[in-house]
């Protein structure tokens, strides 16, 4: 064969091949741009947060005119300018990506942040003219450095005094570290209609009008049209619904709601039944302010800064506004974000630390009421922190909720108390009870499973986290939900262990005789698939009522879950209820001369000090004198235990009989007389030591008892008493609380 043949065979191979791949560019082209005509539309997406609005171009391809998808709760990341659309395959491939300064690293370098975020929707199978997610993935990647353009990066490397060096240095300016990486799991999680078609301009516009942050009449009006006009639309109508409580009749709107519920509470459409929660709140949240023309949001009021206006007594009384709403719901994110903040959650970020402090100093003052005989008013405060603690726990940034979570264990440790101590009588324990089920059935409480909501976009929310270093441990958030659960829990029932001794003159010794209080059985266990709560009795005296905790292991009540020593750590959670009450608080107000008076009536010393540097540390005690009487005292917010004072002394241990106590001379009335002769200063007669067999608890050592100083600092074993905590002074300020013991 000759050359000349074989240069027209190739030719003509290659003539065949350009051929081929012109026809199958020319058929791919037309089928695009005959797709991109019919994506081509108007569309409400991502559950109803937000909307695009796709057009085709001269290219045959589809371009963003308007709107985006809101993948992060990132007011630093500007999406703008950074969206694009592709098809492929008969989908759409969108995709957001954005490079931010970030904060500055070691070396002084800016950190750049890059978020890039890829979604594939593919034709739905339930709507026609919806798309589905078919795909979707979110890389959170963090960098430094400008790399070989940099002339600090050239710097560095030739000022390498080491191999290892110059490698640190090379890695420095080219590394990346991925923050977060999220994927969507269709077949864990199937999202259909993230893209729900509405070729409907008043769409556009009503959505201009609420991102700018218009919830007006006009706006009303408008959503009203559109759900005039697209009846079964479930996305307009959930605005509808919306607006409805923002600016018509909240009643209207919840009859709307529990209507929408029922016609589309199976649409698969997660993200739509994210939005559908949202708009509950807001109906929870306006009914509230029309129930209550003076009503104020708690939690705005207790997330000021330090700068805060009210004093303790005017804080306490507005912590029991807790109490007064019948729901949790104290904010409400809107379904459309304004414009002005790609990124708004909608969510206040409070002042945790004054949420936690008050919380601390509203359990102290309702401890110290019992010694006033103030029982009605202590158990309010009580419920009042956890209600608190519910409202947290229940919405919000992911450490808002871990800030509830605590709070809750600082009023179940006050609840524990008052149930063991201060409950003596039937309508005691009844009075108890009733507040304590009221709490237990608070609506809206979080069940440990939603602990991340808020915490992202409602896209990222439902996408499953692969890898990173910046996601939260939610096993732990989830183990300390369900301890704080638990211990709650077991306060409700040592409460009914506690009635039926005092009716029957016996513990209960089976699940059925912790009836009437807990007639349909014991609740379950947290940290077992399918066993309740258990109970045990430690003597013919005592008993423990308990879960087996993060190690699900039952120690029979032995061994104490401590949480200081990891979240899942061994132990149980459990209550001891002794037959007598180891902290008896009077009925009346307590009354005592001295010390040693006190303490005859609270042989086991005082409850635990939450302010205290040492833990466990009770109350303490300052000892009377001629110008004061016996104080009970906490060291308050700024846990000065052992700035005022070296040392205490234990009036069980030594007695009493070496403290000195100064004697005010007699003032000077009539004619002046000659000085007498100073006298000793006299001391009070001792004190004998109780005995330890009659009161086997004396002996206390942790029981602290100060005589009293006039000036600071003071001496060993004398304590100066600061002026009363006064918050309006600063959240963690000088201040002791305490309150006196008449004589």
């Amino acid at each position: 064969m000759g050359s000349g043949s074989r240069k027209k065979r190739v030719l003509s191979v290659i003539f065949s091949v350009v051929c081929i791949g012109a026809l199958i560019f020319l058929f791919r082209n037309i089928a695009t741009r005959g797709m991109a005509k019919k994506a081509a539309g108007i569309y409400i997406i991502s559950g109803g947060e937000s909307y695009l609005v796709l057009e085709s171009n001269l290219r045959g391809g589809l371009e963003v005119k308007e709107g985006e998808f809101y993948p992060l709760y990132l007011h630093e990341i500007p999406w703008e300018n950074t969206f694009r659309v592709t098809t492929r395959k008969g989908n759409l491939d969108f995709n957001q990506a954005s490079v931010s300064h970030s904060q500055y690293g070691i070396r002084g370098d800016p950190l750049m942040i890059k978020v890039d975020f890829g979604i594939i929707c593919a034709p739905s199978k339930d709507v026609s003219g919806d798309w589905d997610v078919a795909e979707a993935e979110l890389r959170i990647m963090e960098s430094s450095g400008k790399g070989i353009l940099s002339g600090k990066f050239w710097r560095d490397i030739t000022s390498s005094d080491s191999i290892s060096e110059l490698k640190n240095n090379m890695s420095h300016h080219f590394g990346k570290r991925i923050l977060d990486h999220f994927k969507w799991d269709v077949k864990e999680t199937p999202c259909h209609s993230i893209l729900h078609r509405v070729d409907d301009r008043r769409v556009v516009d009503y959505f201009h009008k609420r991102r700018e942050g218009e919830t007006d009449q006009e706006t009303l009006d408008l959503i009203r049209a559109l759900s005039k006009d697209h009846p079964d639309d479930p996305y307009i109508n959930l605005h509808r619904i919306e607006m409805e409580a923002l600016q018509g009749d909240p009643e209207i709107a919840l009859d709307l709601h529990e209507k929408w519920e029922g016609a589309h509470a199976a649409f698969p459409d997660p993200l739509l039944q994210g939005m559908s929660e949202r708009v509950s709140r807001t109906i929870s949240l306006e009914m509230a302010r029309k129930k209550y023309p003076d009503w104020e949001n708690p939690l705005d009021v207790f997330q000021v800064e330090e700068k805060n206006t009210e004093n303790l007594e005017e804080t306490l009384e507005y912590l029991k506004k807790f109490l007064s709403w019948e729901q949790l719901y104290f904010v409400s994110s809107p379904l459309t974000n304004p414009v002005e903040s790609a990124g708004y959650s909608g969510l206040p970020v409070p002042n945790f630390l004054l949420f936690q402090v008050n919380s601390k100093v509203a359990r102290v003052m309702a401890t110290l009421y019992l010694f006033q005989g103030k029982r009605g008013e202590s158990l309010e405060i009580f419920a009042s922190i956890y209600r608190m603690g519910q409202a947290l726990n229940a919405h919000g940034l992911f450490i808002q909720r871990l800030i509830g979570i605590a709070i809750r264990n600082i009023a179940s440790d006050g609840l524990r108390i008052f149930v063991l101590d201060a409950c003596e009588t039937e309508e005691d324990f009844k009075n108890c009870w009733v507040m304590l089920q009221r709490l237990h059935n608070t609506p809206g409480q979080e069940d440990g499973s939603r602990l991340l909501d808020g915490e992202f976009s409602l896209i990222q929310s439902n996408m499953k986290f692969i890898s990173g270093v910046r996601f939260p441990n939610t096993l732990e958030a989830q183990t300390r939900h369900k301890v704080s659960d638990m211990r709650f829990e077991l306060v409700r029932m040592a409460c009914a262990a506690k009635y039926r001794l005092l009716l029957s003159g016996d513990f209960p010794s089976t699940k059925e005789e912790f009836a009437p209080f807990l007639s349909e059985g014991l609740l379950r266990d947290s940290f077992t698939e399918k066993d309740s709560l258990r109970f045990i009795t430690l003597s013919p005296d005592e008993m423990a009522v308990y879960s087996v905790g993060p190690d699900r292991k039952d120690n029979h009540a032995a061994i104490a879950y401590d949480p200081t020593n990891g979240t899942i750590t061994p132990g149980d959670i459990f209550i001891t209820i002794p037959r007598e009450r180891e902290f008896p608080f009077p009925r009346e107000a307590a009354r005592a001369a001295n010390a040693y008076e006190l303490l005859e009536q609270f042989p086991n010393g005082l409850p635990a000090d939450p302010f205290a540097d040492t833990k466990l540390t009770p109350f303490s005690i300052i000892e009377s004198s001629e110008k004061h009487p016996v104080v009970i005292m906490s060291f308050g917010p700024n846990t000065d235990e052992k700035e005022s004072c070296v040392s205490s002394f234990n009036p069980y241990a030594q007695g009493m009989a070496g403290m000195e106590f100064p004697v005010m001379a007699p003032p000077v009335t009539g004619t002046p007389t000659p000085t007498p002769t100073p006298t000793p200063t006299p001391t009070p007669p001792p004190i004998a030591t109780p005995d330890p067999g009659a009161n086997p608890t004396y002996g206390r050592t942790l029981q602290k008892v100060y005589g009293r100083s006039e000036s600071a600092p003071a001496a060993p074993g004398y304590r100066y008493l600061e002026p009363v905590y006064d918050p309006t002074n600063g959240t963690i300020s000088n201040g002791d609380i305490f309150i006196e013991i008449p004589r």
